[in-house]
């Protein structure tokens, strides 16, 4: 059996129900890196994974298929639901519910009706606080990359997995700053 993903406060309590269980503990694999094997596979080249996660994002980074490095940011679904609610002054629960609502609409098609409309909220307000919250994301995950690209090795692409991943606009800003192909989800660039 394969432990793919825990919590390393947890990892003791997990290793011992394992191992009670009559069950083999081969190896413990970061969850980026899991993830990474699911939507890249044995591709070439120099590629990412991100793993958007609530209080942070990990970033993978393969060369031919096998991971190289990992990394951890301090940036995830939490913080952009910061930036959005106060760009555009609501309360973070509310600015939450809103981003699961719209999660993985592309921007052009995101609409508000009714009371948030009535309150001032539109569409454009929208898209320019969910650019920015990518934004910051972005700018932390181009601090890995950056320094591991040469002018031999350039990334071929990244992919987004995790629930943060479904941000509204989040691939096509990233694809635009990053310059490389951008997915979300189970599709390789």
């Amino acid at each position: 059996v394969c432990l793919v993903a825990v919590r390393t406060d947890r990892l003791d309590a997990r290793r011992a129900v394992i191992q009670a269980s009559g069950l083999f503990l081969e190896g413990l694999v970061q969850s980026v890196i899991a993830a990474s094997q699911a939507v890249i596979g044995p591709e070439s080249g120099l590629r990412a994974v991100v793993d958007v996660g609530s209080a942070g994002s990990s970033v993978a980074v393969l060369l031919d298929g096998r991971p190289v490095s990992v990394h951890i940011i301090p940036k995830g679904g939490q913080e952009a639901t910061r930036v959005i609610a106060a760009a555009v002054g609501l309360p973070p629960d509310e600015a939450e519910r809103l981003k699961w609502d719209w999660r993985g609409t592309p921007e052009d098609e995101v609409r508000f009706l009714g009371p948030l409309r009535d309150r001032g909220l539109t569409s454009t307000m929208w898209r320019d606080a969910c650019r920015r919250a990518a934004d910051e994301l972005i700018e932390a995950i181009r601090a890995v990359l950056e320094p591991l690209s040469t002018s031999d090795l350039r990334f071929l692409g990244v992919t987004f997995v995790g629930g943060g991943a479904q941000l509204s606009g989040l691939t096509g800003r990233a694809e635009t700053l990053l310059q490389v192909p951008c997915l979300a989800g189970t599709e390789v660039p």
